[in-house]
């Protein structure tokens, strides 16, 4: 409880996996106050945001037409062998004003249009986020937000540009976990 404590305090995260007759797994994810790391840069909502390498599976172009539906309305994909939730990053990241449930992603799109997926990564949990272009990849400076700031959900940081943009880093943690959740 102590250690979970210190770890909530610095903005970390404890977990525990148990399975009886195999043992525990303890997963202690410490956040990063100032480092660099290689970052995928995509936009979404004409803005731009960083995705750390470490939790990036895959990047995907997909043909408007392979998207299905389930019986909930939400998107699928196939990945691998799996089927996949894609989820737009829009939904997740509410920036604008307008109501997530408002967006329909695919309306205006003709069937052969492609839309782009970033599949993220977070221990067992692997979902796909739909950003509206992938850049690059670059390596970036890491820098946490600090108290009193709050901490946006989603987001672990930022970064700065050459050009002095400040681009925002994705938590994948917090992304894999609303995704999974929702």
């Amino acid at each position: 409880n102590v250690i979970k404590t210190h770890i909530n305090d610095i903005r970390g995260t404890f977990s525990t996996d148990s399975v009886i007759g195999i043992g525990t797994m303890f997963t202690i994810r410490l956040p990063l106050s100032l480092s660099v790391c290689k970052a995928l840069y995509c936009v979404y909502d004409k803005l731009s945001i960083a995705f750390p390498m470490d939790g990036v599976e895959d990047i995907l172009a997909i043909k408007v037409k392979v998207i299905h539906k389930n019986a909930n309305g939400q998107s699928l994909i196939s990945w691998g062998k799996k089927v996949l939730a894609l989820h737009p990053l829009r939904e997740i990241l509410v920036v604008s004003e307008q109501s997530p449930s408002t967006f329909n992603v695919y309306s205006n799109m003709g069937e052969d249009e492609v839309i782009f997926a970033v599949v993220l990564r977070s221990g067992n949990v692997i979902v796909a986020i739909q950003v509206d272009e992938v850049l690059k990849e670059e390596e970036i400076v890491i820098k946490q937000f600090e108290k009193p700031v709050l901490k946006p959900l989603g987001i672990a940081g930022a970064t700065i540009m050459g050009d002095c943009r400040v681009i925002p880093i994705a938590d994948v943690l917090e992304i894999c976990k609303i995704s999974h959740d929702n």
